[in-house]
């Protein structure tokens, strides 16, 4: 399954320190608003999600 994390908040953060346990599950982007850049960028480095983005066009044209 294929998914995209909105935002970065404190339950994002929660679920993203068990999904290398879940069985096929692939992060692929992480929406974010200008205010949280700086945590997304972390969190896609730390995570290994390839893609961002702030706007939503941007993801829904893409995907």
């Amino acid at each position: 399954m294929k998914l995209c994390i909105v935002g970065s908040g404190m339950i994002v953060w929660d679920f993203l320190t068990i999904t290398p346990y879940l069985n096929k599950i692939e992060l692929i982007a992480i929406y974010y608003t200008k205010r949280s850049e700086a945590v997304s960028k972390d969190l896609a480095s730390k995570y290994n999600i390839k893609n961002m983005f702030s706007n939503y066009s941007q993801y829904s044209s893409r995907y």
